[in-house]
């Protein structure tokens, strides 16, 4: 999961980054991000379903938490490029409230450092186990947070990002119909 991070630094030392080196790293965190979100989500898909899929592939459900985390790791650095980019300046600040896509990602950021920080047995043993869950079920908000940041972008690759993910909504919403429906009936 670490291994795009040591890739982009020998690619930098080499200088093969680009002209804007910083531009590149932000855009291809992002995309590294949003496959760990989407991954995270179809892995949910799969284990509501039942479906655990070839033996190689059911690892990654004991692993959910990880990935949760690494995905911290990583919205931090897209974070960090973005102010990069910006050269630290308040006025970076001032565009996270200002630019209505800014603000979408910056709220799913906090979203998700809020889960990676709790993606721990600490934090279950803490809250108890439902509310863990239902925080964690945060994810879905955050990754409307993400949708909106992406789709707002105006230099944004538009058909790739609808590749990725529009065949998620469907079984997303069968999983929130779903669980609305098992909520009605225990009232």
């Amino acid at each position: 999961m670490l291994l795009p991070i040591f890739y982009w630094f020998e690619r930098g030392l080499e200088g093969e980054l680009g002209a804007q080196p910083i531009v590149t790293l932000n855009r291809q965190t992002g995309y590294v991000l949003l496959t760990l979100i989407l991954g995270n989500l179809w892995l949910g898909v799969f284990l509501r379903r039942k479906w655990l899929g070839p033996k190689w592939f059911r690892w990654l459900f004991a692993e959910r938490r990880f990935l949760g985390v690494i995905a911290g790791l990583y919205v931090v650095l897209h974070f960090l490029c973005y102010l990069t980019r910006e050269a630290f300046e308040k006025k970076a600040w001032l565009q996270i409230f200002e630019a209505f896509y800014l603000s979408m990602g910056f709220f799913a950021m906090i979203l998700i450092l809020a889960l990676a920080l709790t993606s721990n047995d600490w934090s279950v043993r803490k809250m108890g186990f439902p509310r863990w869950k239902l925080l964690h079920r945060m994810i879905h908000v955050a990754s409307f947070f993400i949708l909106a940041h992406i789709f707002l972008i105006e230099k944004g690759n538009l058909p790739l990002m609808a590749l990725m993910t529009f065949p998620l909504i469907p079984f997303q919403a069968y999983r929130l119909y779903g669980a609305l429906l098992r909520r009605h009936r225990k009232t």
